[in-house]
């Protein structure tokens, strides 16, 4: 019985790792779907304008992770630019070192798990936020690439503050398919759940689902405050004295 146990265990700690790799492989696999002969025009997600006036901006969104789509009639991202996209979001974007410390940060202070202490501690904690975010994202990007969802967001493109707001909250639920049709983004959810519960086992003190469930409604949270953060980005450049 202990044994069984044991293989358990060690079956969720490698569960994390098996979820990276199938998600990094359906983005692959559509990649590689869609040769490209002729480069795209440039995609303000992708490859963001180079003029002084829009630089900082993009700089901004760039921090926050994750891109937003341009103005003017929309254009799905091709399967190179997905995976370009998913990337820069979870291992080479500044949010991808920033987020998991952040988090690290606040598990300190509360102490939690209490069996990590020290310096040593905050790193475990940094490096299980890190793979939380890696399995979550590789779930999210994943899935919406094998049903042509869109991962990037959608400004409210209104110029009420009410709205905005709730524009930001509603589309923390929701994204546009390949038609740009406004749909149920469902694999945010199963990111921010599946994620949670998938690296579980890391933790000590044994496998607790439920504390995978609290910590995925902290993601979803999370997720409806970045999103007001991507929306007001320009009157934050603006208090923060950088250019529109």
């Amino acid at each position: 019985m202990a044994g069984m146990t044991a293989r358990s265990h060690a079956g969720r700690k490698e569960l994390p790792w098996l979820v990276v790799f199938t998600g990094l492989l359906c983005l692959y696999a559509h990649a590689q779907e869609q040769p490209v002969v002729v480069e795209p025009a440039p995609n303000a997600a992708i490859e963001p304008a180079k003029t002084g006036k829009e630089w900082s901006r993009v700089q901004l969104y760039k921090f926050a992770g994750g891109g937003k789509m341009p103005d003017g009639p929309y254009r799905p991202l091709t399967n190179r630019e997905r995976l370009q996209l998913h990337l820069r979001n979870v291992y080479l974007s500044p949010a991808a070192a920033f987020r998991p410390a952040w988090s690290a940060t606040v598990n300190q202070i509360q102490n939690d798990p209490p069996e990590w202490d020290g310096t040593k501690g905050f790193f475990q904690r940094m490096g299980f936020r890190f793979t939380a975010r890696v399995v979550r994202n590789s779930i999210e990007d994943g899935g919406m690439a094998l049903v042509g969802h869109d991962p990037r967001y959608k400004p409210c493109g209104c110029r009420n503050r009410f709205r905005r707001v709730g524009h930001a909250i509603l589309f923390n639920f929701l994204t546009v398919d390949r038609n740009g049709k406004t749909t149920f983004n469902a694999f945010r959810y199963l990111g921010a759940y599946g994620g949670e519960l998938a690296v579980a086992g890391m933790l000590p003190g044994g496998y607790d689902r439920w504390g995978a469930v609290r910590r995925g409604n902290t993601v979803v949270i999370w997720g409806s405050l970045h999103n007001l953060m991507r929306e007001f980005s320009p009157e934050i450049l603006r208090l923060s004295g950088g250019k529109r």
